[in-house]
């Protein structure tokens, strides 16, 4: 476009030179005429040179025609407006893009003034800006928008240089028209983007500064200047130049020469590097990272990210401790730690459990649990286990394990799932305790159980033999004392055969008890109520007792309430033995006196009676 703008300067010049050529030749015409009568002799040949002349410049001036029709069509097909405007501010010359652009012709342009046209209320000050221009013929590009003929808004960057004539006074301006609305757009979009990151890292929670590959700031937030006790407004420290910043910080640091040279190593690098951590003399602690910012290839600068990490890393240090400790505790306990990924390949083990099998650390570490420490006969087991964990399920089981020997040794496994921060399964812990000396025991027990039950059962089947073997003499006393009430008995001898009649039954009761004792281990012994008459019952075992304190200095006192008039639900054969024990302890252990049993009425309800019976 400036060689088309040139161009025109040379037409405009061609023409001013045929101008004076032709001031020139009427000169010369005054200047033949004045001397004809010197020069009649050459008067025909004069006349042929100035025709000659005028034929020449007429040939130029259809040359420069036709240059002229060439540059116009050729400024018609350019995509921007081509403008030209007198000193006083008039358009003299527009291309047809006008038209295309602003819908409006040339014929409707030509001899508008400018700023009538361009900036119709003076908001964009063109006009000063054009004036300033031809003043001082600076700031040539001006910035704004108008609206075409269908009312959308199209933003137009102009620039400007002037024309001059061969005295170099300034006789126009030539002037290019762009539509940027597209550039425009996008600078808005830029600033948009711009805006919208600044205020996103300007409300972070850790510090972000940014630099260009001359350490020049670009970028930094309020959190970055709190933190490292800068009094500026961020927007302020733009363009700062860092080269000399961690000198000027460096005293924040509890190492302040080591903090200094772990930038300069990390800007020579040039590498990524996250999450370091740095220490304070107030006992903070920051976490730094360095990300480098290349494009196409090209080192551009860096990004600097500070956190402050002082509550997370005391947390760290108290679960650290909390570590060792519980770890000393669990060491002392003989509990063995292993922790393994979901494909149960071994990614700590506790130093206990290294002593519980032999093994040195790096002889477990990166290998199988499963193909390291179990025999075929578990692998099963273990695998069904494994699953559980990766489905977030804790349990307990018991198996065993092999050392570094193949020794077998039981253990007991408490398994639980292994979580990181977003819930996801990514391994299992199981605490291991070494279980074989119990085993060992509950295998002794289990012997001892079968002996002693081997034992139990020869000493049934021999009770079961006595009492097969006791029970036919009792058979016959009880039968030869049914006998004996057929004879003639007197009082005496009636009450002394009640007597023996009544002890036997007790007796042939008690032999029958001694065959229950498998009932009794097997929990399947019954119990028979009848109906009794309570003061009876106690009356004979009282008289099947009195029989065997002749020989001792003693006697026995009833001492029974009148009131119990009703029979009693009980099982004869258990109240016969239970009062029998008692009542016979009382007389074994009684060497004078007597032995006294009383017989009491606590109450008598609808639901029964409440006897109280007393030895």
């Amino acid at each position: 476009m400036f060689n088309f703008l040139n161009k025109n300067t040379l037409i405009n010049k061609l023409k001013q030179q045929l101008k004076e050529e032709q001031l020139a030749r009427k000169a010369a015409e005054v200047r033949l005429q004045e001397y004809t009568s010197n020069f009649s002799s050459s008067k025909e040949y004069l006349l042929y040179k100035i025709k000659e002349e005028e034929d020449a410049l007429k040939s130029t001036e259809t040359q420069l025609a036709l240059t002229d029709l060439k540059l116009q069509n050729l400024l018609n097909s350019v995509s921007e407006i081509i403008c030209r405007i007198s000193i006083d501010g008039y358009i003299t010359y527009v291309n047809e893009v006008a038209k295309l652009k602003l819908g409006l012709s040339s014929e409707k342009l030509i001899g508008k003034k400018f700023t009538d046209v361009f900036d119709a209320h003076g908001e964009f000050g063109i006009q000063k800006k054009i004036n300033d221009f031809l003043n001082n013929q600076s700031n040539n590009y001006i910035e704004y928008y108008i609206s075409d003929n269908s009312s959308n808004q199209l933003w137009i960057g102009q620039s400007l240089s002037l024309v001059k004539n061969s005295n170099g006074e300034a006789i126009e301006i030539n002037s290019v028209l762009r539509d940027i609305s597209v550039i425009k757009e996008y600078e808005q979009k830029i600033v948009t983007n711009n805006s919208r990151l600044e205020n996103l890292i300007g409300n972070l929670n850790f510090g972000i500064l940014v630099e260009d590959e001359n350490r020049n700031i670009v970028l930094v937030n309020s959190i970055f200047c709190s933190m490292f006790g800068i009094d500026a407004n961020p927007a302020n420290m733009i363009g700062f130049d860092c080269s000399d910043s961690a000198e000027q910080s460096k005293h924040f640091f509890k190492e302040p020469e080591k903090f200094v040279s772990d930038i300069d190593i990390v800007l020579k690098n040039r590498k990524k590097v996250t999450d370091f951590h740095l220490h304070l003399v107030d006992n903070k602690v920051y976490s730094r990272d360095y990300i480098p910012v290349f494009i196409d290839g090209i080192y551009k600068g860096h990004l600097w990210l500070y956190k402050d990490i002082s509550e997370q890393h005391q947390t760290y240090l108290a679960i650290q401790n909390s570590e060792e400790k519980y770890r000393g505790v669990m060491e002392n306990m003989e509990l063995g730690l292993m922790e393994v990924d979901n494909n149960n390949i071994i990614t700590k083990v506790y130093e206990r459990f290294y002593n519980m099998l032999g093994y040195k650390p790096e002889e477990m570490l990166g290998k199988n649990a499963i193909e390291l420490l179990l025999s075929n006969d578990h692998i099963d087991k273990v695998k069904d286990v494994s699953q559980l964990r990766i489905e977030g399920q804790s349990s307990a089981y018991e198996i065993e394990i092999l050392n570094k020997k193949g020794e077998k040794i039981w253990v007991l496994v408490s398994g639980a799932p292994i979580k990181n921060i977003k819930g996801e399964v990514i391994g299992s812990v199981g605490i291991h305790y070494d279980i074989s000396v119990q085993k060992n025991i509950l295998k002794q027990l289990e012997i001892a159980k079968n002996e002693a039950e081997l034992a139990r059962m020869a000493e049934v089947n021999f009770l079961a033999n006595m009492s097969h073997e006791i029970r036919n003499p009792i058979n016959a006393i009880i039968g030869l004392s049914n006998l004996m009430y057929d004879t003639e008995l007197n009082e005496q001898q009636y009450e002394y055969l009640e007597t023996i009649k009544y002890s036997s039954e007790i007796l042939m009761n008690l032999i029958s008890d001694i065959l229950d004792i498998n009932k009794i281990d097997a929990g399947e012994l019954q119990v028979n109520n009848k109906e009794t008459n309570i003061i009876d019952l106690t009356k004979a075992i009282i008289k099947t007792l009195s029989f065997n304190i002749h020989n001792k200095n003693i006697s026995i006192i009833e001492e029974i309430d009148s009131k119990i008039d009703h029979h009693v639900l009980t099982d004869l054969n258990y109240f016969n033995q239970i009062a029998m024990n008692l009542i016979g302890n009382a007389i074994k252990f009684t060497e004078k006196g007597y032995v006294k049993v009383v017989v009491k009425l606590i109450s008598d309800t609808v639901d029964g009676y409440k006897i109280l019976m007393e030895f």
